[in-house]
């Protein structure tokens, strides 16, 4: 075991470069030209040398390998650069809307999961049963109606007919159970049939039926026997869903005002805040790559045949 972690901890290596090389690329070369916009912020004219003297500032007059150095630099020693707009540390910005957004994608994930978990089981236990026309419906509609569809549907029901919630936002903890309904339940349709298909596959297996045979209670053969098989697989599409919910609830934290990191990088791609979505995109496929290691590691450890390349 000790082994296989070292392994993937020296892949993260050349994994993490990769990361900040693709991150440097998209924010800088999909941006357009920030020092327009700033000059034209700045000083209400986007003449030429308005933006050469900006460009200059901000070195954005150097190449762009001498400019992924330079930021490389930084990043390594913890320095994200400055907003464009706020003027403040892009690593204070992040650090201030990140515990929002994580407690989000963390109740999200609870949420999915459980639902997933308790439709799954009880579909595979009971085909062709209500709780299974239930869970194939809810499956479907999940994989059908857009997020943003189904959470202006419920801040509609709870904000404005019930006015449980308030529509302009909230940035308590209390809040966060309305969008993490909406994000978790967008996201439990593949999970329904995934833990349905593999408890199908798992309860006809013959070490079930010899259990069965041997008497065991129905209870214990389900919980002890057949569920630890059937939901391996779930783990590792549960961190790329996790990961993708960090990086993906932008929408959903413009709905329903959250103030995380989606709504920031939202709000960085309008004013071409480049440090700004610099930071958000390498602190979220960061957070990706080391749930991924995390993943790989709890399923080694359930499963010890799994070897690493």
């Amino acid at each position: 075991m000790k082994r296989f972690i070292i392994k993937r901890l020296i892949l993260l290596v050349p994994m993490l470069l990769v990361v900040t090389m693709a991150t440097f690329a998209l924010s800088t070369m999909s941006a357009g030209d920030p020092a327009a916009i700033i000059a034209r912020a700045e000083t209400g004219t986007n003449s030429q040398k308005a933006v050469e003297l900006v460009r200059e500032e901000l070195n954005l007059n150097r190449s762009y390998p001498q400019q992924y150095v330079h930021w490389l630099e930084k990043v390594v020693r913890l320095d994200m650069g400055t907003s464009y707009q706020t003027k403040k540390p892009v690593s204070e910005e992040l650090m201030q809307r990140f515990p929002a957004t994580l407690l989000l994608t963390v109740c999200a994930t609870g949420i999915m999961f459980t639902l997933s978990l308790i439709l799954g089981i009880l579909s595979a236990l009971h085909p062709n049963s209500l709780v299974d026309r239930i869970a194939k419906i809810l499956s479907f509609i999940t994989v059908s109606v857009p997020p943003f569809l189904f959470g202006l549907l419920l801040l509609y029901l709870f904000g404005v007919q019930w006015k449980l919630v308030s529509v302009v936002g909230s940035a308590g903890a209390g809040a966060v159970w309305l969008p993490a309904i909406t994000l978790g339940v967008s996201h439990c349709g593949p999970f329904i049939m995934l833990i349905k298909s593999n408890m199908l596959r798992v309860l006809g297996m013959g070490y079930i039926k010899a259990a069965r045979a041997r008497g065991i209670k129905e209870r214990s053969v389900v919980l002890h026997h057949a569920l630890r098989n059937a939901i391996l697989p779930a783990l590792t599409k549960l961190g790329v869903t996790f990961g993708s919910m960090l990086g993906g609830s932008a929408v959903v934290e413009s709905i329903f005002s959250w103030p995380g990191l989606g709504q920031m990088a939202l709000d960085a791609i309008y004013n071409k805040d480049i440090p700004v979505l610099q930071g958000f995109m390498l602190v979220v496929a960061t957070m990706i790559v080391l749930i991924n290691l995390l993943v790989d590691i709890v399923y080694k450890s359930l499963d010890t045949k799994i070897s690493i390349a």
